[in-house]
């Protein structure tokens, strides 16, 4: 039941119950920064998973990482569920409270944007057929070149809200440290192995 297809449908039941429920106990505009916060959560988690799981299958073989080598690409696909949530509740709560302050923060709606383009394009090529449409060495430079820019849209999200105060931003960027750290040993162990 949490494996393959079954995943994504758990994560698309769960994240979207959990921002129904918030939304039903904290109506308006606090209940859709709730569900923002929730989701925003749920995203980062998800994505690192899926970004790192080759890099940790091959510093930590072991059945945990391996499972999570087998089922990359739906934790990769529960991902874009959960973020696309995330979207709907962008667009959603700028569309309650007017679009001025996405106006004020170009910048971020920008690179925002891009993520979202980026893990369109990831999902859409995330099935046997569009990938093999695509070609593997596309394939490659779109997932790396995506999983990058999300990577530093996270990144940048989170550590913008540092001073805020809440301390899930800095554990955040504890996690997105740590799934570097396990990218670039990888890396290292692989180019040690060769040599």
């Amino acid at each position: 039941m949490l494996r393959r297809w079954w995943l994504v449908l758990w994560t698309a039941v769960i994240v979207g119950g959990l921002v129904v429920a918030l939304y039903a106990a904290s109506p308006g505009d606090p209940g859709l920064g709730a569900g923002l916060r929730l989701t925003a959560r749920t995203s980062l988690v998800l994505f690192l998973l899926a970004w790192s799981a080759s890099s940790a299958n091959a510093l930590w073989p072991h059945p945990s990482t391996r499972w999570l080598l087998r089922n990359r690409r739906y934790v990769g696909v529960s991902f874009a569920v959960s973020h696309a949530i995330h979207g709907v509740l962008i667009w959603t709560r700028a569309y309650v409270s007017g679009m001025d302050a996405a106006v004020d923060n170009l910048s971020g709606l920008a690179a925002g944007s891009l993520a979202f383009l980026f893990l369109a394009a990831m999902t859409i090529t995330s099935f046997d057929r569009t990938a093999a449409a695509l070609g593997p060495r596309r394939w490659k430079l779109l997932h790396t070149a995506g999983g990058y820019w999300i990577l530093f849209v996270f990144a940048a999200s989170y550590a913008k809200r540092l001073p805020g105060g809440d301390p899930f931003h800095l554990g955040g960027l504890a996690l997105i440290a740590l799934a570097i750290a396990v990218r670039v040993a990888a890396v290292v162990r692989r180019r040690i192995r060769r040599s």
